[in-house]
């Protein structure tokens, strides 16, 4: 499952990128919306059905395999536009995967020693959602941006506004999740 997430996200126009259609997908009479439509409920349907199997047959906690697979997803997604190799793609993905299930665990330890554990089991979700967001929220606006902009040029001279939002907000992040490791390795 991990491997297909990964994968339907890295490739979501890798067809596009190889023979060189973008030209064609553009110039159809459909918005840059739908197109992005079409490409990842498909995709996502699966990512769904392939949770819910693994909830039937493994009793597997649904809430924080799911969020953890679509991060993996979206991650891999929005990647996919400012990489040409699924293997740099992989690489990045398992870099900010680290990331995410870093600061989540950051969070969890945060609220564990604030005594806010106590409150039910809604805090584990809560804080895999909230640290899902803090790194899928900047890489999905540049993607959009940059996809909604995208014509049949250079694909390297269309990235510049999808590297000015990622690159300083995963730098921000890593910096973040860097600071607070130290401090409660340090501390606790």
């Amino acid at each position: 499952m991990i491997i297909y997430a990964v994968y339907a996200g890295a490739t979501i126009f890798q067809s596009e990128k190889k023979d060189r259609a973008f030209e064609y997908l553009f110039s159809l009479p459909v918005s840059r919306s739908k197109i992005l439509l079409m490409k990842l409920v498909p995709r996502m349907s699966i990512l769904i059905l392939l949770i819910i199997i693994l909830q039937l047959f493994f009793e597997a906690n649904v809430a924080d395999i799911g969020i953890t697979f679509f991060v993996l997803f979206f991650v891999s997604a929005f990647l996919s536009i400012g990489t040409s190799s699924i293997m740099i793609n992989l690489i990045g993905v398992l870099m900010l995967y680290y990331v995410f299930y870093t600061l989540w665990q950051i969070l969890m330890n945060f609220s564990f020693f604030h005594g806010l554990e106590s409150r039910g089991s809604w805090i584990i979700p809560t804080f895999q959602l909230f640290a899902a967001a803090l790194l899928l929220v900047p890489m999905g606006t540049a993607f959009w941006l940059t996809f909604k902009r995208m014509d049949v040029k250079l694909m390297k001279l269309q990235l510049r506004t999808y590297y000015a939002i990622v690159l300083p907000s995963l730098a921000v992040l890593i910096t973040f999740v860097t600071v607070m490791f130290k401090k409660y390795l340090l501390e606790y």
